[in-house]
């Protein structure tokens, strides 16, 4: 199966120009799951129909760059690390992949996006539990909690999430911190769905996210 990437926008301080980057581990990830990554530049004219010539099964929306104050739902709040450009063009993927049905995957940032595409909007979060952290999620519904289990441990590298007061009416929670901040959700009725944590970032452990990006891939996860 063909996935595909959207990359992180780095702003460059040696040279005036903004680049698109996505860690290595995203290839080491989908290849051991036997899919061909598929890299998604967030400068594309036309997208719908650069989306055609790609034949894509599938896209996961990785994470990396906050999402600008207006999309998150908070004007007043003073983000630094924002990329207007790939919100517009993940927002257009969005947009793409609802009218096609096509199978979405969000990783952190993703999920944000998805969140706040579908109505929904974030809140701040505490770094000492959410910023290059671990910490146990409970899970809920199918497919998380019968893939993996009542409680796990999962990374945190995010300043922003989503409460269950701030979560789209189209998603239903998946998971939850000891807190209870969402940590995956899936929508109701479209093959779209994500986590907070980075599973590319703990390959050891990697087994039971593709258990449900395969469920996702195959429609089996409303």
């Amino acid at each position: 199966m063909r996935i595909g990437l959207t990359m992180h926008v780095v702003k460059t301080t040696k040279y005036y120009e903004p680049r698109d980057a996505i860690s290595h581990n995203w290839f080491d990830l989908l290849q051991s799951w036997n899919y061909t990554p598929v890299l998604i530049p967030n400068k594309v004219n036309k997208l719908t129909s650069y989306l055609q010539t790609l034949s894509l099964d599938g896209l996961i929306l990785t994470g990396g760059n906050d999402l600008c104050p207006e999309l998150a739902g908070h004007s007043e709040w003073k983000i630094t690390d924002t990329a207007p450009l790939r919100d517009d063009m993940e927002l257009q993927l969005l947009k793409h992949a609802e009218e096609q049905e096509m199978p979405v995957f969000g990783v952190c940032r993703g999920l944000q996006i998805i969140n706040c595409f579908l109505g929904g909007r974030l809140v701040k979060v505490d770094p000492e539990i959410h910023v290059a952290k671990n910490h146990g999620v409970k899970f809920q519904g199918d497919p998380w909690k019968n893939i993996f289990g009542s409680r796990a441990k999962v990374n945190s590298y995010h300043n922003y999430g989503i409460s269950s007061g701030s979560l789209a009416e189209k998603l239903n929670p998946c998971a939850f911190d000891d807190n209870g901040l969402i940590e995956a959700a899936v929508h109701q009725s479209l093959p779209i769905m994500g986590c907070m944590w980075h599973p590319e970032r703990e390959q050891q452990k990697t087994g039971q996210i593709e258990m449900v990006v395969k469920r996702l891939l195959t429609g089996k996860v409303c």
